[in-house]
C-alpha cells in the first residue's frame, strides 16, 4: 500500500471559545474506514 492509496480529510469547525475548534479527522483506507473527533484548545 502506498500513500496514494490513502485519503486524509480534515474538517475544522470553529467553537465559541477564542482560538478553539473541533477537528474531525477521517482516514479512508481501502476495506476500512475510521474517523476521530478531536477538540483543540489554545494553551493557556
Amino acid at each position: 500500500m502506498t500513500d496514494m492509496d490513502r485519503q486524509l480529510r480534515l474538517d475544522r469547525m470553529p467553537l465559541p471559545t477564542a482560538g478553539a475548534y473541533i477537528a474531525v479527522v477521517a482516514v479512508d483506507v481501502p476495506g476500512e474506514a475510521s474517523s476521530a473527533l478531536v477538540t483543540l484548545t489554545p494553551a493557556s
